[in-house]
């Protein structure tokens, strides 16, 4: 049984903690796989696990009013328009491929398997998208999601 959490409007600084507190929900077992819905208020920056913060220029953001956070996934800097549909899923590896030792990996059967979902809630609105490489999804040759683990 999954657990969704629908579409809320949070600071970029609600929004990571609400995914890392899933996450270790998850982890834990105390928490069924989620899948959760968000928006950000006022937009914001979000950089990958591994990445520095001097790519990101912190004082013009915060002149701003544009809230930076590291999201708990790997992945490129992000910036999140007010206006973003985010979603984030927090489930074991071995509800997507069965062979998974439980250890962190990249794995691309959980890539497809949500680039799939997304693909078809687009199709069910008459956009017709494609997974590109591993983990991104485009429509009309243009990206219009990303995915990190």
């Amino acid at each position: 049984m999954w657990r969704i959490i629908g579409l809320e409007r949070n600071t970029s600084q609600m929004n990571m903690a609400i995914d890392h507190a899933i996450f270790e929900a998850v982890g834990n077992g105390s928490s069924p796989p989620t899948i959760r819905f968000y928006r950000w208020e006022n937009g914001g920056i979000s950089i990958g696990r591994g990445q520095h913060w001097s790519i990101v220029k912190l004082k013009d953001c915060r002149d701003a009013n544009i809230g930076c956070v590291r999201r708990p996934t790997g992945g490129n800097a992000l910036f999140h328009d007010a206006g973003d549909f985010t979603y984030s899923v927090a489930a074991p590896n071995a509800l997507f491929s069965p062979k998974s030792d439980g250890k962190p990996q990249v794995n691309i059967a959980a890539y497809r398997e949500i680039c799939s979902w997304i693909i078809a809630a687009l199709e069910k609105s008459g956009i017709r998208a494609e997974i590109s490489g591993s983990n991104d999804v485009i429509a009309d040759g243009r990206k219009i999601s990303g995915n990190a683990q």
